[in-house]
């Protein structure tokens, strides 16, 4: 034997050694990756159902939201209401409290009108 078989055979050993230590490496690595995607696999089976109770309130919140924009509607239509039966009210106060031409005419044409009704319902019974 040679120098040069010594250092094949010593190569060859080498080269076995390496691949076994890749071989085990590799094999290493494989069931980090797996157990990570188990991992990961669970972390998305638990977040599924918390992002579907999101998503529900979500949409209940939008609902209350919505209802609390109707009422606040309705509330400033009241409110525009009451202002306007207020100020209907302070105007006709105003014109109570003074005499008004046309007022006069009114209820004496209403007057007439009564009277008429009267005499022909009398009339015609």
């Amino acid at each position: 034997m040679t120098v040069i078989d010594i250092l094949l055979i010593v190569l060859i050993i080498a080269a076995s050694a390496l691949c076994v230590y890749l071989i085990i490496s590799l094999s290493k690595l494989n069931k980090s990756v797996d157990s990570l995607q188990k991992d990961i696999h669970q972390l998305i089976e638990k977040t599924i159902p918390v992002l579907e109770n999101m998503n529900d309130a979500t949409g209940k919140i939008n609902k209350v939201i919505t209802e609390a924009e109707g009422h606040w509607g309705d509330l400033n239509a009241a409110i525009e209401s009451a202002k306007e039966k207020v100020s209907r009210l302070s105007l006709k106060s105003r014109f109570d409290k003074s005499e008004n031409p046309i007022q006069q005419l009114i209820k004496n044409l209403s007057a007439i009108v009564k009277g008429i009704s009267a005499f022909w319902s009398e009339l015609t019974s």
